[in-house]
């Protein structure tokens, strides 16, 4: 299977800047208390480098054991350490209520809108009342390639080489209200982007939403 274990065997450290809406994100997590954070699908370690520099207690989980490979030379090198665990963001391998804040990029779009469902329940299920979640994903305003396979309503299969078995969904901004409903909304954008990856410019849903409750 074209995946992301094979990007990352043969491209090694795929994204290296950290995501504007992450940074953006770093005053928000420390003015509500947060300090147990989920980088989920942390890749190789942008966020969870950033994260753990700026004093937050980090969690990764990638299901890619080669970028948790990366990742932990990458801490290394950065004299930080953070738990990594391989596993899969369907099931969470986390107790209830677990962490202050979760954060996700370019995640959260690879499945059905049956698997994005049961993701979303599980990140509502590990995140602390009171916490918060940080999310970007691509948008349904990015005109998908011709060359990708339709699986349902915008959600085709395909991409840039080795993610040609990969489904990615394309979000209207309106279904993370859904997904995670009665969350507070801090902020929920759809920008404008050049992709390193794609080669163009592509357009993507951010936000940063509150659980209902207090930490």
């Amino acid at each position: 299977m074209r995946d992301w274990e094979n990007i990352y065997k043969t491209e090694g450290i795929v994204q290296k800047e950290p995501e504007g809406i992450v940074r953006d994100a770093i005053p928000i997590l420390k003015q509500n208390g947060v300090k147990r954070v989920l980088d989920l699908g942390c890749g190789t370690g942008r966020h969870s480098l950033l994260l753990a520099k700026e004093g937050f207690e980090v969690y990764c989980i990638d299901k890619s054991p080669k970028a948790l490979e990366i990742l932990k030379g990458r801490a290394k090198d950065a004299g930080v350490e953070f738990e990594l665990r391989e596993g899969d963001m369907g099931t969470l391998p986390y107790e209830d209520k677990s962490f202050d804040a979760v954060v996700s990029t370019h995640v959260i779009q690879h499945g059905t809108i049956a698997d994005i469902t049961r993701v979303a329940a599980e990140v509502d299920r590990v995140l602390k009342p009171g916490g918060v979640l940080v999310i970007k994903s691509v948008s349904s305003k990015t005109e998908l390639p011709p060359d990708m396979e339709m699986l349902e309503e915008r959600t085709a299969k395909g991409g840039p080489m080795g993610e040609e078995d990969v489904p990615h969904h394309y979000f209207v901004p309106m279904e993370f209200k859904g997904l995670f409903d009665g969350y507070e909304v801090l902020r929920l954008e759809e920008v404008k982007e050049s992709s390193e990856r794609f080669g163009c410019d592509r357009w993507y849903v951010q936000l940063i939403f509150k659980k209902p409750g207090r930490m």
